[in-house]
């Protein structure tokens, strides 16, 4: 049996983006995935991964402004 390789997820970013731009980029790479079935669960995936590192960094600022736990 032959190995096989296949790219899924392709994200081509530089380093001058800002976040917003990251984000799309995050975004259109899931879109852009060759089989349809992974591209409808790689959507969601990506905005909640997104919604998590907003909430992350949130709680972060909320640390370091000495606001509690």
């Amino acid at each position: 049996m032959a190995a096989t390789s296949a790219t899924i997820f392709t994200l081509r970013s530089t380093a001058d983006l800002n976040e917003r731009e990251l984000r799309k980029l995050c975004f259109a790479a899931a879109v852009d995935v060759n089989d349809q079935t992974l591209s409808h669960l790689a959507q969601p995936l990506v905005r909640i991964a997104l919604k998590l590192l907003q909430l992350f960094r949130a709680h972060r600022a909320t640390h370091a402004a000495g606001g509690g736990p």
